[in-house]
């Protein structure tokens, strides 16, 4: 993570963060976003502009054709926007060259993510709960079935969720 740190994270919970120096890192990596749009793929530009914060990660899975799919349950946030979506999202990474997933992922809540392009290939960078997630991929598309999210709500709250 270039902006979004595990440092910086902590010092914020931890209230040693000003919040001037959050809203800075917060503006240097909207101005990074903005350069972006024109160079990401018109299918990857969205994940500059959505935010799965709070999410909790139900399952990761690859397959043989360098497809990487990460399901959560929560809400989407529109960044920079108090609009939300809740429900299931399921993020597909497909042309997935390179990719670093731990297993205690799973069940992990979802913090921050960040997007950035390196070496002509977009990248996804995510800090976890616990860990962190980074994607080097070709194309990226997202679904969400929004009919669950109620019967999601009710079990997150039975097992004491944040």
């Amino acid at each position: 993570m270039k902006y979004f740190t595990r440092d910086l994270i902590d010092r914020m919970h931890d209230d040693n963060l000003p919040l001037l120096a959050w809203t800075n890192v917060v503006r240097q990596y909207r101005n990074r976003c903005r350069k972006l749009l024109h160079i990401l793929p018109a299918n990857v530009r969205r994940l500059t502009t959505t935010s799965f914060h709070d999410c909790k990660v139900q399952s990761i899975s690859f397959s043989k054709r360098n497809r990487l799919d990460i399901v959560l349950y929560g809400h989407r946030y529109y960044r920079y926007s108090k609009r939300s979506i809740p429900g299931v999202h399921h993020l597909i990474f497909t042309g997935v060259t390179n990719a670093i997933i731990t297993f205690t992922t799973l069940n992990d809540w979802w913090l921050y993510e960040e997007v950035d392009i390196t070496k002509g290939s977009p990248e996804y960078r995510v800090i976890l709960d616990r860990t962190e997630i980074w994607i080097r991929f070709e194309r990226f598309r997202l679904e969400t079935n929004t009919q669950h999210s109620s019967a999601g709500d009710a079990a997150n709250r039975a097992a004491g969720a944040k």
